[in-house]
């Protein structure tokens, strides 16, 4: 991984936590995952094509490309479920808006 994926790694993070407002972004589990997920994702798609060797089973399908399909599934499942107290820390979190941070509501139904 070079530094410039990680560099492109950091600006998606700071931009999705410029949409919720936040300036200062505070390293969170989620935030962290995310950043490494993208950071991942860049790092394969440069890859694609780069090594003739480098391919899975009779398909000769290209092991980045499938590396970049799983990272980009998890890039968009992890900003599905990251919130704006993701990107702060403890002391920042207002307790009426961030509430529930690390917890979700499912709906169950009987069949």
């Amino acid at each position: 991984m070079t530094a410039a994926e990680i560099a492109s790694a950091n600006e998606y993070v700071d931009r999705i936590a410029s949409s919720y407002g936040v300036t200062a972004v505070t390293v969170t589990p989620l935030a962290k995952k995310l950043a490494a997920a993208v950071a991942c994702r860049e790092c394969c798609l440069n890859l694609i094509g780069t090594d003739a060797t480098a391919v899975i089973g009779d398909r000769q399908e290209d092991v980045y490309s499938i590396k970049y399909k799983v990272y980009d599934q998890l890039v968009k499942d992890t900003e599905a479920r990251i919130l704006k107290a993701d990107f702060l820390a403890d002391d920042e979190k207002d307790d009426k808006e961030e509430r529930g941070a690390w917890t979700r509501t499912v709906s169950i139904y009987r069949s």
